[in-house]
């Protein structure tokens, strides 16, 4: 369960530091030059590849059954 969630939360920080690469190239003017667009473009698909993992984990429902394993731990721990 562990590993699931380390994966998809890594997965989601890569992806979110790609799309904010992006979003720093656009603020910044940077995107209307070669190596702007080039690096945009690599980028999108990298966040693309990390943020599609954490999105078939959620629509498979593995990303809610990990959560809801985690929500019965800490309920039981706290009971104890």
């Amino acid at each position: 369960m562990w590993e699931s969630i380390f994966e998809l939360g890594f997965c989601l920080l890569l992806g979110a530091i790609a799309l904010a690469v992006v979003a720093w190239e656009i603020a910044t003017g940077n995107i209307a030059y070669l190596d702007g667009i080039a690096l945009s473009l690599i980028s999108l698909t990298l966040g693309g590849f990390f943020l599609f993992d954490v999105y078939w984990s959620y629509r498979s429902g593995e990303l809610k059954e990990v959560l809801k394993k985690k929500e019965t731990e800490a309920r039981s721990q706290k009971s104890e």
